[in-house]
């Protein structure tokens, strides 16, 4: 899963490090209440954490952070499940029509377009071809 930090979070905090602290603690507290809101409870988050990628001076800002998200299933009494990974990467220039308003449960979210996300996993599959890789 991806995510990009927007141009205003960046400019209220500027600091990389106040980055990572906010984006654990919101993440946590969000994923918390969203559990604890489900009847009957059937999540527990176990360990979330913000984690920095190790290459701080990448252009276009790919090593911004990685959450790492572990839950156990209540309801299975199940723990151990796989590790959920998001990468949230630094803002980017976006044409109006590769980003989507839309209303998830009662919430305003800002998505990419499908036209965005086949033309980024075009992209991806086209970078792992020999010919690409040759020429980089």
């Amino acid at each position: 899963m991806n995510s990009n930090l927007t141009a205003p979070f960046v400019e209220k905090y500027p600091d990389r490090e106040a980055h990572r602290e906010f984006l654990e603690r919101e993440i946590t507290r969000a994923v918390r209440r969203h559990f604890e809101r489900q009847e009957p409870v059937q999540y527990e988050l176990t360990t979330l954490k913000v984690q920095t990628y190790p290459n701080k001076s990448h252009v276009t800002g790919w090593d911004a952070f990685k959450v790492k998200i572990s839950v156990n299933d209540l309801n299975r009494r199940v723990g151990g499940l796989p590790t959920l990974e998001i990468d949230v990467a630094a803002p980017e220039e976006m044409l109006d029509t590769s980003i989507a308003t839309i209303d998830v449960g009662g919430h305003l979210a800002h998505a990419y377009t499908l036209e965005r996300i086949a033309g980024e996993k075009l992209r991806a599959f086209l970078s792992t071809l020999p010919a690409y890789r040759a020429k980089v």
